[in-house]
């Protein structure tokens, strides 16, 4: 069994093999990270302590960066104003959901977040630290746990991948193995990754999902086909194959799977009854997968999946100093997704959020997420071990990891479903409410045309839970964050063919406070 010093050599073993310097600038060559994680040093409790002032971002503050200068500015918070920049010490985060807890000067980190002498860094600002990573000081002297791994961009590292599935599908129970117990009402193809053929799968059969962008009308044009005869062969040659698709067959079989299923190929096309049914039961084909592989990354099927083959990823992860070097988590799971194009789409929301457990491949890193938390390969520790994994792992497959919403009033639920689902675009509007079917379904709701009516179960009158559904409105001023930059949903439009006193019948962010959850 091996020791925290054993693991603490060994993660330092990794930072120093790792390696990478440079010439720093004036300031940053005043930072000395050694006293930092001196046990001796108080930090103040909740409010964290002052290190260096840094600047603003885009100013001659930063003409000139050094290697650790853009570091830095890669966790900065991003603000919709220029705020002064500084870098600050924590040990503890106070907010309700990490419980205040001080773990510790060996788990003390660094945020670089705005100055302000009259800021209080209580729960009021706790979101703000980390949304773009975290810093890790590793003192060479101090005896203590390194929690976050040096990524190699060259080499992904399935064996975790593999373990992370493998170990959740036990030890998460119902949260994340709902899907288990397949009655499918439709039947299911898939891709055969060993010879690339589609073929029917028995109720039984184990198979991953994928979720991506199609991309550009052209791209949808060039690529779009159906393959659901028995035995049929997706591509004459591999080149025919756009590259998303390519890395994710060889993603399925590193992860010891066979089936894949990719809705260009796996919906059927001639027959539009079926075709109707299955796009009427995607909860089912992504509730029933195993996993689904998300693609992050780029903008079209072409983009390809970051560390597989040709793609490569962002090294850039730490700075070593003679003390010890200061690594970065990399951004947290909602921020990667929150910059990604596939968070603009409407049809891809459900697919992740019905699916019991996802990879999300990004230009970083790869994260596991499912019901119960999400992991990196940087930071493979679950929420509760350490303050760190705390503040970036605690959310799992839930709205706020998909929703540019922060700090709204609404909790959980239906409605929180519907605003993030609202705030994406739709290549064909009549779209609206088949896109968010699946989601219906998920919420025990009676609805009409995507109006909740009454919980199932329940002896409310129809005509009151009809009149109470109607209380959506578009997204009040005051929901938005003052400070953090978020993205604003488009423009509200008329989208013709739905009933007006319906939500689907308008296009934008869709507010209204919960009631009944």
């Amino acid at each position: 069994m091996r020791t925290s010093s054993d693991q603490s050599k060994s993660r330092r073993k990794d930072v120093e093999l790792a390696g990478g310097s440079g010439q720093l600038c004036a300031r940053c060559a005043t930072i000395d990270i050694e006293p930092l994680l001196d046990p001796q040093l108080k930090v103040p409790t909740g409010g964290g302590l002052h290190i260096v002032p840094l600047g603003k971002p885009r100013s001659k503050d930063f003409q000139k960066l050094c290697p650790l200068c853009e570091l830095f500015l890669s966790v900065a918070t991003r603000y919709k104003k220029r705020y002064n920049l500084e870098l600050r010490l924590f040990d503890q985060v106070p907010e309700d959901y990490l419980s205040n807890c001080d773990v510790g000067a060996d788990q003390r980190f660094l945020a670089v977040i705005r100055q302000n002498k009259q800021l209080r860094y209580d729960s009021s600002v706790a979101h703000e630290i980390g949304p773009s990573g975290l810093l890790l000081p590793i003192s060479l002297t101090f005896n203590h746990m390194c929690s976050v791994h040096i990524v190699d961009p060259s080499v992904i590292r399935y064996a975790s991948l593999t373990d992370w599935l493998q170990n959740f599908v036990v030890s998460h129970g119902s949260s994340c193995n709902q899907g288990n117990q397949k009655s499918s009402s439709i039947q299911i193809y898939a891709l055969d990754c060993s010879n690339n053929t589609v073929v029917p799968l028995s109720q039984n059969e184990k198979y991953v999902a994928l979720s991506y962008v199609w991309g550009t009308m052209a791209d949808a044009a060039r690529f779009s086909t159906s393959a659901t005869e028995n035995d049929k062969v997706i591509a004459s040659q591999p080149s025919d194959i756009p590259l998303t698709v390519r890395d994710a067959i060889q993603v399925v079989q590193n992860i010891g799977h066979r089936y894949l299923w990719v809705d260009r190929y796996c919906i059927p096309q001639t027959d539009i009854s079926q075709k109707r049914e299955v796009i009427l039961n995607m909860n089912e084909v992504y509730a029933g997968a195993e996993v689904t592989i998300v693609a992050l990354y780029g903008h079209t099927i072409r983009a390809g999946l970051p560390g597989v083959s040709v793609i490569p990823r962002l090294g850039r992860q730490q700075f070593s100093t003679q003390k010890g070097p200061i690594i970065s988590t990399l951004p947290p799971l909602a921020t990667v997704i929150g910059e990604s194009t596939w968070s603009t789409r409407g049809w891809t929301y459900q697919e992740a959020r019905l699916s019991r457990r996802c990879l999300f491949f990004t230009k970083y890193q790869v994260y596991f997420s499912c019901h119960a938390m999400t992991l990196s390969e940087a930071l493979s520790d679950g929420p509760s071990t350490s303050l760190v994994a705390r503040n970036l792992n605690s959310r799992g497959l839930e709205p706020l990891t998909f929703s540019s919403s922060r700090n709204i009033s609404i909790s959980r639920g239906l409605f929180l479903d519907r605003l993030t689902y609202s705030q994406r675009t739709l290549t064909y509007q009549q779209d609206a409410l088949d896109a968010f079917r699946g989601i219906l379904r998920l919420h025990p709701f009676v609805t009409l045309w995507g109006i909740p009516v009454t919980l199932v179960g329940w002896r409310l009158d129809p005509d009151i839970g009809f009149a109470m559904g109607l209380l959506w409105k578009r997204r009040p001023s005051w929901s938005f964050d003052r400070h953090m930059t978020t993205k604003v949903g488009s423009s509200y439009a008329r989208r013709p063919g739905f009933p007006t006193w319906s939500w689907t019948s308008v296009v934008g962010e869709i507010f209204q406070d919960s009631y009944g959850e």
